[in-house]
């Protein structure tokens, strides 16, 4: 997980996820969410960005690891980046998707609104 040193034309910020240890049994999302809290708030110390752009690479991310998500954690995740967060959220890309990635998104579905849904490209 990474914010790029440089930020696109738009003065958006890019924020960088991705599994470091593809094992199921290593992951847990809770943690990777106050990360991501904290990269969020390292992205708005300097100079508050227009946007973010978030890149998400699906590379070794197996249909386990949907097994180890937690619902009411996601939903309050999602919840806050829709309607708590300062910086609005421009785009979500998807690399190196899976299979099963629709199924993945059925389960984000739950938890947030439809804008950010439509964001989603892959």
């Amino acid at each position: 997980m990474c914010s790029l040193p440089v930020r696109t034309d738009e003065n958006y910020a890019i924020h960088h996820f991705k599994l470091n240890d593809t094992n199921y049994l290593n992951f847990d999302l809770v943690p990777v969410m106050k990360l991501s809290y904290m990269l969020l708030d390292i992205t708005q110390e300097k100079d508050l960005p227009r946007g973010l752009v978030v890149i998400i690479d699906c590379k070794g991310v197996g249909l386990m690891h949907l097994t180890r998500m937690k619902i009411g954690p996601m939903r309050r995740y999602f919840q806050f980046l829709q309607e708590g967060f300062p910086i609005q959220m421009k785009v979500i890309h998807i690399i190196n998707a899976v299979y099963f990635f629709d199924k993945f998104l059925n389960v984000v579905k739950l938890c947030t609104k439809s804008e950010l849904m439509e964001m989603a490209s892959g």
